[in-house]
């Protein structure tokens, strides 16, 4: 029901293919496809779990404007550690 809903909009959905309960395995076409979106996936969800890590799971304020404010600051400063931490090794 979703991917047809993704495909009448005219987007490529990345879902990832699961097993029926019946089914023996993947069908080789539905491998394929979990390989190509999970490595985008992969991408995509590592930034997001490095903000859960950095407890940023409930807003501070009230208000839109500063929690903007403050998850921008919070990213900001990930950033600036990421960068600090890849030069070092460098």
């Amino acid at each position: 029901m979703r991917r047809e809903r993704l495909r009448t909009r005219g987007v490529i959905d990345g879902i990832c293919h699961k097993k029926n309960r019946r089914q023996a395995e993947l069908y080789p076409y539905q491998v394929r496809w979990n390989k190509i979106v999970s490595k985008v996936r992969a991408l995509v969800e590592h930034p997001f779990a490095r903000v859960k890590r950095m407890r940023f799971t409930r807003v501070r304020y009230r208000g839109l404007r500063r929690n903007e404010v403050d998850f921008a600051l919070n990213l900001i400063a990930h950033n600036l550690r990421r960068a600090l931490s890849l030069t070092k090794t460098a």
